[in-house]
């Protein structure tokens, strides 16, 4: 993965041309109080993302702010915590379903799941999860339930793609045995990360705790966006994925594999 600026984000996201499928991430740390700043960022792309994840939305039952966004549907799942919960703004030019049935029953974790429908038939659908884990939540846990429900998507053949805020730093997993088990356990499913730079930047840390993984042979590039407004507020870099169906490219996710370790024990 690379930072990349607005400008050059927007140079991408032309050259991959109409067909490519663009996901976006951001920890908004409040959607109803930050709901401008993503409309905003939206408005700035000169192509609007088909799907939008957010993270600690703090949202729950007693919300009273529309945080509805033109042209998308919203599915959101919401923390008992005053911190907290996921959510996903789906197109509404795409065939969604939205997967309350897939799950992670585990305390201090939240996920949000939908299902989008391919265009073409007998083409396979994509399964698309966006999740908050808690810092305090026990990662080796956390991990084997995650462990169950991959080799469940992946039994039904789904392609699925994984993203959010996951609170462990893959630049400890050389020193931490919990994120080194949970980075094998990824690998054991043929789930690769996507992210190799610092996704959260403060005066004194650089932590990469804001993944994206796929199952997905298919993935071109992976870009981490750069908008100062958000950093100013979140701290946190803006995730943004583009798929790109390409036979030429079906090696890429294998390339990976082999070398994120490196990337990440390097930087």
């Amino acid at each position: 993965s690379e930072y990349y600026s607005l400008d050059k984000t927007n140079r991408a996201t032309k050259n991959a041309g109409s067909k490519a499928f663009s996901i976006f991430h951001c920890n908004i740390r409040s959607l109803p109080k930050n709901l401008t700043l993503l409309n905003d960022m939206i408005y700035t792309l000169s192509s609007k993302p088909d799907v939008l994840a957010v993270t600690e939305t703090k949202l729950n039952e007693n919300t009273v702010s529309n945080v509805d966004i033109s042209g998308y549907n919203f599915y959101h799942a919401d923390s008992l915590t005053a911190a907290g919960g996921a959510g996903i703004y789906v197109s509404q030019n795409l065939k969604t379903i939205n997967r309350p049935d897939i799950k992670l029953s585990i305390e201090l974790v939240e996920s949000c799941w939908i299902e989008i429908q391919s265009e073409r038939s007998g083409s396979k659908n994509t399964i698309i999860g966006c999740i908050y884990r808690h810092p305090k939540s026990n990662v080796d846990k956390f991990a084997e339930q995650l462990d169950e429900l991959l080799q469940h998507l992946n039994q039904c053949k789904y392609q699925v793609i994984l993203l959010g805020n996951f609170n462990i730093d893959f630049f400890q997993f050389t020193t931490h045995q919990p994120t080194e088990r949970y980075l094998d356990m990824l690998y054991a499913n043929n789930f690769f990360p996507l992210i190799t730079k610092p996704t959260r930047i403060t005066d004194h840390s650089k932590t990469l705790i804001d993944h994206i993984y796929t199952n997905m042979p298919t993935i071109k590039f992976c870009l981490v966006l750069l908008f100062s407004i958000f950093l100013i507020i979140c701290r946190y870099f803006v995730l943004l994925i583009l798929l790109v169906k390409n036979r030429k490219i079906k090696c890429f996710i294998e390339t990976i594999s082999c070398l994120i370790k490196t990337i990440i024990y390097k930087t």
